[in-house]
């Protein structure tokens, strides 16, 4: 990637002052994978990246535009969180929010770990993409996740259930494809 942003253009209060939580100085390898990491999420409005402030700095919230039908203004209520990134001197670290079909936790998240920014794009964007808990409750309306079950015992099996019965992708505000190409090429650029 050629046109990284500053450092000073940073979301990540860490990478701008170039130190962790612990004031312990950030090597020059995590603050240029992540400005690339912000740079490349920066260059597209149907990706919202934000500094998370996690327990493992520097980190951020990587969240996919959707189509709310619960027509709410903010970023919250317009973006769904995939994960956070956790950007370190050879890799990145993904804690994946989203509910996947091989996730047997279903509640939790899943560790993820990724050599490259191209590694984490083709498997962030491939066909088991799908909504975070939080997001499929906004776009459900529903405050309490064991709404989703309602007279059915709450159990992971039947929060899965309910899940694959689902066609989340209708509110995704992107083409899958189409943001993937998009986002492969400005890592090329």
């Amino acid at each position: 990637m050629k046109n990284v942003i500053n450092q000073s253009e940073s979301v990540s209060s860490n990478v701008q002052r170039g130190i962790d939580f612990g004031k312990v100085k950030l090597s020059k390898k995590v603050i240029q994978k992540s400005l690339e990491l912000e740079t490349l999420f920066k260059s597209n409005d149907k990706v919202y990246i934000n500094d998370s402030f996690g327990d493992y700095t520097p980190s951020y919230m990587i969240s996919f535009k959707y189509k709310n039908p619960n027509c709410r203004d903010g970023i919250r209520y317009n973006y769904f969180y995939v994960g956070e990134v956790f950007p370190k001197e050879n890799h990145y670290d993904v804690r994946d929010y989203r509910i996947l079909q091989d996730d047997e936790s279903f509640f939790g998240f899943t560790w993820k770990k990724y050599k490259t920014l191209e590694g984490m794009i083709n498997d962030l964007m491939d066909s088991n993409f799908s909504f975070s808990l939080s997001g499929m409750m906004d776009v459900k309306n529903i405050r309490s996740s064991e709404e989703f079950v309602g007279e059915e015992e709450y159990t992971v099996e039947n929060l899965q259930k309910y899940y694959l019965e689902q066609n989340f992708e209708q509110y995704f505000d992107f083409d899958k494809e189409e943001l993937k190409q998009q986002l492969l090429e400005t890592i090329k650029n």
